[in-house]
C-alpha cells in the first residue's frame, strides 16, 4: 500500500512539473511572439482619399507618389468613409521587405504543417531557432558594424540552411525509388534519374505552399475576393456587346476557372511565387489562377484578381480553347495514348491518323477570332508588316529546321529507338524508356499545346514503330514527323495572325500581342461594375486606389523625366510583354471606370470600345 502511495505521488508530481513546463513553454512562446511583432510591425502613412473633383489620372499619380514618398517608403494607410486598406510595399521596423518577412514568418508559425521529413531537415540544422533569433533583432539603424555582420550572416546562414534542407529532403525521397542514387555525380545521373528528381522538387514544393498558405487570414481574403470579382465579370459579360454564342461561352468558361493556392498542383509549383514574388498568373491549360504569395500580402486583390480573370478570354487562350476542341487534339490524346503505352493497335491507330491528318489540320485553320477589331485596337506596337501565307511558310520552315536540329544534336530520336544507353562510365543500361514520348515528359498533362515539341517526337515515334525495317528506316521517320510538324506550325502560326506572341514575328513587326492590354481593359470594365456597390464615389475611389498599389512605380530617372523619356522612346527596342505602367493606368481608366470614380478625363489615349 505504501509503494502504490508514493506511485501515485510521483505520478501527481510530475504532472505538476510537466504542467508547469508546458506554461513556461507557452509563456516563452507568447513572450517571443510578442517580442517579434513589437519589431516587425510596419509603421503606415496616413492618406486620405480625395473626395473633391479630381482628374482620373492626377487621382492616381497622387496616390503613387504618396505610397512611394519618403514619409511612407512604401507603406500606407488608404482611408475613406468608415474605411481603412493597408498598402504594404515597403519595410518592417527592423528592416525586413514586407513580403520577406511574410514569408520568414509563416515558416515559423507554420512549421508543424511543414512535411516532416523537411521538417527534421530543418531543425537539423537549427533553422527554425535561427530564424526566431532573425525575427527578432532591433533595428539595423541601432547596429555597430560587427553587429550588422553578424546579423547578415545569420540571415544567408538560414537561407542557405532552407535549401539545403529542401536539397535533403528532395534526395531521401528520390533515394527511395532510386537506391545509390545520392553516389552520383552530376555526369552520372541519367535522364530518368534527373527527370523524377524534377518530379519530387515540385511535388514538395507543392506541399510546401499548402503548408504555408492554405490556411493564412490573406489567402482567405483572397479567396473571398474572387468570388466577388468572380460574380462582377458575370454582370460584364451578360451586358458586353457580344454574339450570343461568344456571351454562352465565356459564362461557361467563367464558372469552371478556379483559384488555387500558389503552387497547389505541382504542374504551377514555383518557389519563387510561393515566396515573396509580387507577381499573379492565369495558366490557360489548366484554367487556373493563382496570386503570389509577395502580392496578397502586400494589400488589397480586386484589380490583380480581375486582371487574371480577364486573360481567360485574351486572344491567346480563346485560341487556345479552339485548338483543345479540336478533332486533331482528340486525335492526338488518342494516338498517345497508344504509343506511349506500346499497345498492340498502335500501328492501326497511326495509319488512320495520318489518313485524317490533312481534314484535321484544315480543321484547325478555320479558327475564326472573337472581338477581332477590339483585339487589333489594343495591340501595343501595330505591325507594320503583313503576315501573309508566303511569310507564314517561310517562319515556320525555320522553326522546324530549329526544332530538328536541336532534336537531332541531342540525340533524342537514338534515345528513343536505342534498346541500351551507354552510361558515362562506359557500361550500359536496358533503355526503360524504349519508344515512348510520354516518358520523357516531366508530366501527364492531358492538355498541352498544339505546336509542342513532344507531338513532334509522337509523331517520329509512331512512324519509326510502323515503317517497314530499312537502312532508311530512322531517316524516313524524322522527315515523315518533319513534314508533319511543319503542317502543324503552320496552321497554328495562321491562327494566331498579327497577335501572335511569337518573338521572330514580333521583331520583323509582323506580330504584336494585345493580351496584356486586353486584360487591363477588360478588367477595367469588371472592376467598374464591382464598385457599383458602394453608394459613395468616395467609397469607390478608396477600393480602386487600395488594390492600385502593384501599378506603382518606384521613384526612378525613368519616372522623374517621364515627358523627355518619351521622346527617347523610339530608340528602345521594346521586349517587354506589358506597356509601362503610365500607359497601363490609362487603359484601367476606362468610361466605366471614370464614371464609377466620378473623376474627369484628364490624358489622351485610344479608347478602345468592345
Amino acid at each position: 500500500m505504501e509503494t502504490k502511495k508514493k506511485f501515485i505521488l510521483g505520478l501527481c508530481v510530475s504532472a505538476v512539473l510537466l504542467s508547469f513546463l508546458i506554461v513556461r513553454l507557452w509563456q516563452e512562446k507568447t513572450k517571443l511572439k510578442s517580442a517579434i511583432n513589437e519589431v516587425n510591425l510596419i509603421e503606415y502613412s496616413q492618406y486620405q482619399v480625395p473626395g473633391d473633383k479630381i482628374g482620373c489620372k492626377k487621382m492616381v499619380d497622387t496616390f503613387c507618389t504618396h505610397l512611394y514618398s519618403k514619409e511612407a517608403q512604401g507603406n500606407l494607410q488608404i482611408s475613406g468613409p468608415k474605411l481603412q486598406f493597408l498598402a504594404q510595399q515597403g519595410h518592417t521596423k527592423n528592416n525586413f521587405d514586407a513580403a520577406w518577412f511574410a514569408f520568414y514568418k509563416t515558416r515559423l508559425e507554420n512549421k508543424e504543417r511543414l512535411p516532416k521529413d523537411l521538417r527534421a531537415a530543418l531543425t537539423k540544422r537549427n533553422f527554425f531557432s535561427n530564424l526566431n533569433k532573425i525575427l527578432s533583432r532591433p533595428n539595423k539603424k541601432s547596429f555597430h558594424l560587427e553587429q550588422g555582420i553578424d546579423a547578415r550572416d545569420l540571415e544567408e546562414h538560414v537561407d542557405r540552411s532552407w535549401e539545403s534542407a529542401v536539397d535533403e529532403t528532395i534526395l531521401r525521397r528520390l533515394e527511395k525509388k532510386y537506391q545509390g542514387s545520392f553516389k552520383l555525380t552530376e555526369e552520372e545521373i541519367t535522364q530518368e534519374v534527373d527527370l523524377e528528381r524534377s518530379r519530387i522538387k515540385y511535388h514538395l514544393w507543392s506541399e510546401i505552399s499548402i503548408a504555408l498558405w492554405s490556411q493564412h487570414p490573406r489567402w482567405k481574403t483572397v479567396e473571398k475576393d474572387f468570388e466577388k470579382i468572380r460574380g462582377s465579370f458575370r454582370t460584364a459579360i451578360e451586358n458586353f456587346p457580344l454574339a450570343p454564342t461568344v456571351r454562352k461561352a465565356w459564362l461557361d468558361k467563367l464558372k469552371k476557372i478556379k483559384l488555387t493556392i500558389p503552387g497547389q498542383t505541382p504542374l504551377t509549383a514555383n518557389m519563387n511565387c510561393i515566396g515573396t514574388s509580387r507577381n499573379a498568373h492565369y495558366y490557360p491549360y489548366l484554367n487556373t489562377i493563382t496570386v503570389c504569395a509577395g502580392y496578397f500580402n502586400g494589400g488589397e486583390q480586386i484589380q490583380t484578381l480581375a486582371h487574371e480573370l480577364a486573360h481567360a478570354f485574351d486572344y491567346n487562350s480563346r485560341l487556345i480553347d479552339f485548338q483543345q476542341a479540336t478533332k486533331l487534339s482528340t486525335q492526338l490524346k488518342s494516338l498517345r495514348e497508344v504509343v506511349c503505352k506500346q499497345k498492340p493497335e498502335a500501328c492501326s491507330v497511326w495509319n488512320s491518323f495520318r489518313e485524317q491528318y490533312q481534314n484535321t489540320i484544315e480543321d484547325v485553320e478555320s479558327y475564326a477570332p472573337e472581338i477581332a477589331q477590339f483585339h487589333a485596337c489594343l495591340q501595343k506596337n501595330h505591325p507594320s508588316k503583313q503576315l501573309t501565307p508566303a511569310i507564314i511558310a517561310e517562319k515556320t520552315q525555320k522553326m522546324v529546321r530549329d526544332r530538328f536540329s536541336k532534336l537531332t544534336e541531342n540525340s533524342s530520336f537514338f534515345r528513343l529507338t536505342s534498346p541500351q544507353i551507354p552510361t558515362p562510365l562506359g557500361d550500359h543500361i536496358d533503355n526503360p524508356n524504349l519508344m515512348n514520348p510520354c516518358a520523357y515528359e516531366l508530366w501527364d498533362n492531358p492538355t498541352r499545346p498544339l505546336d509542342t515539341e513532344f507531338n513532334t517526337l509522337l509523331f517520329f515515334t509512331a512512324a519509326y514503330r510502323c515503317e517497314e525495317d530499312s537502312p532508311s528506316k530512322l531517316r524516313k521517320s524524322i522527315e515523315i514527323s518533319k513534314e508533319m510538324t511543319g503542317a502543324l506550325l503552320k496552321a497554328v502560326v495562321q491562327n494566331e495572325r498579327e497577335f501572335s506572341p511569337r518573338y521572330d514575328l514580333q521583331s520583323d513587326s509582323l506580330s504584336s500581342p494585345p493580351i496584356e492590354r486586353f486584360a487591363d481593359r477588360l478588367a477595367s470594365f469588371a472592376v467598374a461594375e464591382y464598385l457599383k456597390q458602394y453608394p459613395k464615389y468616395i467609397e469607390r475611389r478608396a477600393h480602386f486606389l487600395a488594390s492600385s498599389f502593384w501599378l506603382c512605380d518606384k521613384p526612378n530617372l525613368r519616372s522623374n523625366n517621364y515627358e523627355q523619356f518619351q521622346t527617347l522612346s523610339d530608340l528602345i527596342i521594346d521586349k517587354a510583354v506589358h506597356p509601362e505602367n503610365e500607359e497601363r493606368f490609362k487603359d484601367w481608366l476606362s468610361k466605366p471606370m471614370r464614371e464609377q470614380l466620378a473623376c474627369r478625363l484628364d490624358f489622351q489615349h485610344q479608347e478602345c470600345h468592345l
